[in-house]
């Protein structure tokens, strides 16, 4: 190798260093996002979602970004005042401070007014000296029934049963049981209603073939899978209509107390003939 081959290696490796240590110096890396992955609308304490990262530089440029937009929903840059995007407008507690030190203090969003329309992923982006780093996560924010209602309707053999869920948020599932069994032959139906929000109705009908005296447990149940949440309605009810089991009981009844008493009479009366 002659001196000017020894000279390009040299230089190579020498640019080679300079280069890993402006990397170095600049680096910008995202740690961990921290939010909750499911949160019910309204909560009282509201949600906050956090960025930990390490930038070596004072001058760069914090991010939130929502779902698949590049546009920021939150862009703070350190001694300065965050910018809120249209989405968190009017929804963030914007005293809030996820630190005492200048370049962290406002890198958190403490989101105070929660509503379903916020779920979605959230993008941490930091970006310095031409360097980006960025870090997703995704948050629900579910919403519980605002209306709640089961109706049973009897007929003469049989009862009509509605069970109807408004106002919910994600999708819906709702079945109707009877004695904890799902009714095979049950209509359901789900659509929206009001923007995200959901509303959901299932019918059936109860037949009962013969005497049947024994109450019914008849159950609607709830359930938003994708958010853990389950709520039920429950009645109780007789088929044949109560005063009619009752009447129907008290008639068994003193048909049983009356083969007794001839039973009784019967065995006295063979008793007094053998003596």
């Amino acid at each position: 190798m002659n001196s000017s081959n020894v000279c390009e290696v040299a230089m190579c490796l020498f640019i080679i260093v300079l280069f890993t240590d402006f990397l170095t110096l600049n680096a910008v890396k995202i740690e961990k996002v921290i939010l909750p992955d499911v949160i019910q609308s309204q909560a009282p304490e509201g949600a906050i979602l956090d960025c930990l990262y390490t930038v070596n530089s004072s001058q760069f440029t914090l991010q939130w970004l929502f779902n698949n937009s590049d546009v920021p929903v939150y862009e703070w840059k350190p001694n300065t005042e965050p910018v809120v995007g249209e989405l968190l407008e009017g929804r963030l507690d914007l005293s809030y401070r996820a630190s005492t030190f200048s370049t962290d203090e406002r890198r958190a969003l403490h989101i105070v007014s929660l509503e379903p329309n916020l779920s979605g992923e959230y993008t941490c982006k930091v970006v310095s000296d031409g360097l980006e780093a960025r870090l997703s996560r995704s948050m629900l924010v579910f919403s519980p029934e605002r209306d709640f209602t089961l109706v049973l309707q009897k007929q003469n053999r049989s009862t009509r049963l509605q069970c109807i869920a408004r106002g919910v948020y994600p999708k819906p599932e709702l079945t109707l049981e009877h004695d904890s069994v799902p009714f095979v032959r049950q209509q359901q139906r789900v659509w929206r209603s009001d923007g995200p929000l959901f509303d959901a109705e299932s019918t059936a009908t109860l037949h009962v073939n013969g005497e049947y005296c024994r109450p019914r447990r008849i159950t609607c149940r709830l359930q938003l899978p994708q958010a853990g949440y389950a709520a039920m309605k429950k009645e109780l009810i007789y088929v044949d209509g109560q005063q009619n089991c009752r009447n129907g009981s008290s008639a068994s009844t003193s048909s049983t107390i009356l083969f007794l008493a001839l039973l009784t009479i019967t065995f006295y009366s063979s008793k007094t003939a053998f003596l």
